[in-house]
C-alpha cells in the first residue's frame, strides 16, 4: 500500500525528531502468522502529540507497543526494522530493555494503581533507580509529578491512602504521574481515556495537552473528535499499513488517500470492509488483505481486539511491567 506522508512544518516540526521508525514490521508466529504492521516509516516530532488512528484491529496497539520493545516480553512475536530514540537504534544496541522502557514511556489502557499508597506510586521509580537526595527531595519531586497530572489538589491531604482507593479517572492520572516520574523522553498512550467517563476524560486530556510543551507524546485512540482536539500530527494505520500521515487540520480538512475520507466521513465503510475481510476467513486463514482473523491468531493485531489466548492486551502488559514505565521492576526484569 502506497502511504502518503504530508506535513506543514511548524518551529516544533522542523526541531528534532526524538522517534522514528525505520521500515518497521511486527508478525506474530503462532500457527497462522500475522504480520500485524507492515514495514512502517514514521518519525514522531518533539514536543508534539502524535495520534495513531484506526479500525480494530489494524495494528496500531501494536505498533505503539514496538516503540519501546514491549514486545519481547511476550513470546512468539518477530520484529524487523528499527526504532530510533535520538537517532539510535533501541533494538540494534547493548543498552538493557529495561532502560528503553524508561525513556520511552508506557501508560496502558487500563489504569492500574500499584498495591501501595499514593504517595509510593509516584515515588517507586524514583526509590529504584535513585533518583533524589533526601527525603525532602523525594517528597518534592512527588509533588512535582502529581502537579503535573493535576493531580495533587485532590490528594494532597491523603497522600498515604491506597492508590486502588482513587476514582478511576484519578488512577489513569496517577499511573501518568509515576511513567513521568523517572523522566521518559517518549510518553506512549494506549487509549488511555476509554474506560473514563466524560468528566474524567477531559482531565486527561487536559493533562496530556499540558505535558506536550515537555515530552513527545504518541498515542492511540478511536476517537475521531479527541484526534482533532489534541494531535498535532495524525497517523492513519489500516490492517497494519500507514495509509497516510499529515499534521492534524490538513489531516482532517484535506485528506488525500481515498481511504482516509472514507474513515474520517464515518465508520462504516471502512469498518465494514474490515469486518467483511475478517469474516471471510472465521474458520482461520488469511483474509483478502492478508490478514489473519483475529480470534484464529495467539495474538490480537490490536490491542482492543481481546481473544481468549490474549485476555485484555493491555491489563496483561500492565502487570508484567508493574505497570507504565517503571522499567526495573522485579515482573519485568524477570521477563527479559
Amino acid at each position: 500500500m502506497l502511504a502518503i506522508h504530508l506535513r506543514v512544518d511548524t518551529p516544533n516540526a522542523m526541531s528534532q525528531t526524538p522517534l522514528s521508525t525505520q521500515n518497521l514490521s511486527v508478525t506474530y508466529t503462532g500457527d497462522q502468522p500475522v504480520e500485524a504492521v507492515k514495514g512502517v516509516s514514521l518519525e514522531f516530532p518533539a514536543n508534539q502529540l502524535t495520534a495513531i488512528i484506526g479500525p480494530s484491529g489494524c495494528g496500531k496497539s501494536t505498533l505503539l507497543k514496538s516503540l519501546n520493545r514491549l514486545h519481547e516480553i511476550q513470546p512468539n512475536v518477530e520484529i524487523s526494522g528499527d526504532v530510533l530514540l535520538s537517532g539510535e537504534s533501541v533494538y540494534d544496541t547493548g543498552e538493557p530493555a529495561p532502560e528503553i522502557r524508561k525513556r520511552i514511556g508506557y501508560v496502558p489502557q487500563t489504569p492500574t494503581a500499584l498495591p501501595v499508597s499514593i504517595y509510593e506510586n509516584v515515588a517507586y521509580g524514583l526509590r529504584i533507580h535513585g533518583a533524589y537526595d533526601s527525603k525532602a527531595d523525594l517528597d518534592a519531586k512527588v509533588e512535582s509529578y502529581l502537579r503535573k497530572v493535576n493531580l495533587w489538589d485532590e490528594v494532597k491531604d491523603r497522600l498515604e491512602t491506597p492508590g486502588a482507593e482513587l476514582s478511576t479517572g484519578q488512577i489513569q492520572r496517577l499511573c501518568l504521574a509515576r511513567s513521568l516520574a523517572v523522566e521518559p523522553e517518549v510518553l506512549l498512550c494506549d487509549e488511555v481515556t476509554s474506560a473514563l467517563d466524560p468528566v474524567s476524560a477531559e482531565t486527561v486530556e487536559e493533562t496530556l495537552e499540558d505535558l506536550k510543551s515537555e515530552y513527545t507524546i504518541v498515542m492511540v485512540t478511536h476517537s475521531m473528535a479527541q484526534a482533532r482536539r489534541l494531535a498535532d500530527q495524525v497517523v492513519f494505520l489500516y490492517l497494519g499499513d500507514v495509509v497516510e500521515t499529515n499534521d492534524a487540520k490538513g489531516f482532517f480538512e484535506n485528506p488525500q488517500a481515498d481511504r482516509t475520507k472514507q474513515f474520517i466521513g464515518g465508520p462504516t465503510a471502512i469498518d465494514g470492509e474490515s469486518l467483511s475481510a475478517m469474516s471471510d476467513s472465521d474458520a482461520g486463514g488469511a483474509s483478502a488483505d492478508g490478514t489473519a482473523n483475529e480470534s484464529s491468531v495467539s495474538e490480537p493485531v490490536d490491542g482492543e481486539s481481546v481473544d481468549a489466548t490474549e485476555p485484555a492486551e493491555s491489563e496483561a502488559v500492565d502487570a508484567t511491567e508493574a505497570v507504565d514505565s517503571d522499567p526495573s521492576s522485579p515482573l519485568t526484569s524477570s521477563s527479559q
